[in-house]
């Protein structure tokens, strides 16, 4: 197991690995979406990363859509959600991590336009 969690959380994961079953979104391009078969995005990739230095694998359901994905989250029936953006009416039924990635949104014109 990694040396990035203490031992209280390393027992904490082994003892609960098998509630944290990752819920993909299908097509939330770039952060994730499942394509070719497979899940894929900028947020798998890092919880492939956080698999790694943890030492574990997560349970993935099959790709969904997010309406339905918040369905599982309000029935307790799923781990974890990746690329969720934090909403009041979210945080009545699901807790929050500090984000893991900022994008900034922008409009972009022709100078010479309208």
């Amino acid at each position: 197991m990694s040396s990035i969690l203490s031992d209280t959380e390393q027992t904490w994961l082994y003892q609960n690995l098998d509630q944290l079953t990752l819920a993909p979104e299908k097509d939330y391009f770039p952060f994730i979406y499942y394509e070719n078969g497979s899940v894929q995005g900028i947020s798998y990739d890092f919880i492939q990363l956080l698999e790694s230095k943890l030492g574990v694998s997560f349970q993935t359901l099959i790709p969904d859509s997010l309406p339905d994905i918040l369905d599982l989250a309000r029935e307790n029936a799923l781990g974890f959600v990746t690329s969720l953006t934090f909403t009041e009416e979210r945080d009545v039924f699901m807790d929050f991590t500090d984000p893991y990635l900022s994008v900034p949104i922008l409009l972009i014109t022709n100078v010479e336009g309208p």
